[in-house]
């Protein structure tokens, strides 16, 4: 039951500390928080941190081929459906972008314009970032002349001025949707989310290891031995060199079958030693 409840507490620190790896990427502009990053991630350190806790040791190559499957981003463009476009600060549009090559916001920049360009009506223009695949809306409001300018303030923006790669969205509510990706400059580290990131991997880190250390009643890794066989083992077998008959002077079976272990567990009643017959 110790092996257990340390490996879930392993696989909660993994939880921990792979949030904050995919909060590090997306703070250094390397992945959004897609699904695959702020989901897949997680769970791939909560595998890798719980396998090493149940084993006790490294844990195989085949885990580490799934986190790196669990971890790796498949959507590297941006996705466009319906007849609309998105155009940023006038300059570029949205579904130009994409991660490797996303529309860049300077640190000197204090606002962002996202306009949508569609056949007047009297639908929702909206524009989004999305978070987990959980849109978080800077604006909807209705396009009767055909344009909507959302201006997005640095400082008031659902997301705070923190800097990284965002995955944002706009368009026209049941018409048309097209996604792409802005890079907002700076250092992370002057942020108060880079920091806390950092500490979440640290502590997630050592938390982990420390669940899934060693213990030193736990014995030797066994495959398939659940902890109470191994106390039981452990404690009907003596290591104390005692006083007693020597090993010609014991009867024992001539045709002992192979797998048939003899243990000398020493009792004592009546001052003398018993010999415990244990099949293995």
């Amino acid at each position: 039951m110790r092996r257990v409840a340390r490996t879930v507490i392993a696989m909660l620190f993994g939880v921990l500390w792979g949030l904050g790896v995919a909060a590090l990427l997306q703070q250094f502009s390397v992945l959004p928080l897609d699904p695959l990053s702020l989901y897949g991630i997680p769970l791939a350190a909560a595998v890798l941190s719980g396998a090493r806790a149940w084993v006790r040791r490294r844990p195989p190559a085949s885990v580490a081929a799934l986190v790196v499957l669990l971890s790796t981003p498949t959507w590297f463009l941006s996705l466009q459906s319906g007849v609309c476009d998105v155009v940023l600060d006038g300059e570029r549009f949205l579904a130009e972008t994409s991660i490797g090559d996303p529309f860049e916001v300077g640190e000197d920049d204090d606002r962002l314009e996202i306009t949508i360009l569609g056949p007047p009506s009297d639908a929702v223009a909206e524009a989004w970032v999305e978070i987990g695949a959980i849109p978080i809306y800077f604006g909807r409001s209705p396009i009767p002349e055909g344009e909507m300018t959302f201006i997005v303030d640095r400082e008031s923006s659902p997301v705070g001025d923190a800097p990284g790669l965002y995955h944002i969205g706009g368009g026209i509510d049941g018409t048309c949707s097209i996604d792409g990706y802005v890079k907002v400059a700076g250092n992370p580290m002057t942020n108060p989310a880079g920091p806390a990131a950092a500490a979440a991997v640290l502590v997630g880190l050592v938390g982990a290891w420390w669940a899934g250390r060693p213990r030193p009643d736990d014995g030797p890794s066994t495959d398939g031995e659940s902890d109470e066989e191994r106390e039981t083992t452990r404690g009907r077998v003596s290591t104390r060199t005692t006083s007693g008959p020597s090993f010609a002077e014991l009867d024992l079976p001539a045709d002992e079958p192979i797998g048939h272990t003899v243990r000398f567990v020493p009792t004592f009643e009546g001052g003398t030693h018993s010999i415990e017959e244990v099949e293995r």
